[in-house]
């Protein structure tokens, strides 16, 4: 029976949504820092207070990463992704639409919420989800979601690149 309902498993779509999801919450982490300079222009506004919006999306992806085992055993972890993405993509827009420091700051730490639901659902739904066999690719996929995020702002400023 496990051999047919693993049959049944569409490893490429499952795994593009476990990509793209992973990828953005990764990217959203690690980007931002690049444009603390720039808010701190656009909002006339010191480190110590845009610092807040760096340390409060952290601080809300760590606190919500160990929620997920309880809410997706509750509600199940696909519509937990489903959810998170949907709240993530929200408070992006909201985070683009920040009218000041303040707001800023509050639609980070939801947004963080979000990513670190995202995160945790994502690698759980590979071990629920797709067959023992092709674990270890799906493993290695969403490591490389992780990779592909993660960029070094500085590398396009560098000359010997």
């Amino acid at each position: 029976m496990e051999e047919n309902q693993a049959s049944k498993i569409h490893f490429w779509p499952i795994m593009i949504a476990i990509f793209f999801g992973n990828f953005v919450s990764v990217l959203s982490t690690t980007t931002i820092n690049i444009a603390v300079p720039l808010l701190m222009d656009h909002f006339n506004t010191s480190l110590n207070t845009m610092q807040w919006m760096v340390t409060g999306f952290m601080l809300a992806t760590g606190v919500t990463a160990p929620l997920a085992g309880y809410l997706g055993g509750r509600f199940s972890y696909k519509r937990l992704y489903l959810f998170a993405l949907m709240g993530f993509t929200m408070f992006s827009l909201l985070c683009a639409l920040a009218w000041d420091p303040t707001s800023l700051i509050v639609f980070r730490m939801l947004q963080g919420s979000c990513s670190g639901l995202i995160m945790a659902c994502t690698m759980t739904i590979i071990f629920q989800v797709i067959p023992g066999e092709r674990r270890p690719f799906a493993v290695s996929l969403w490591s490389l979601s992780a990779m592909v995020a993660i960029r070094d702002g500085r590398a396009s400023h560098r000359s010997d690149v």
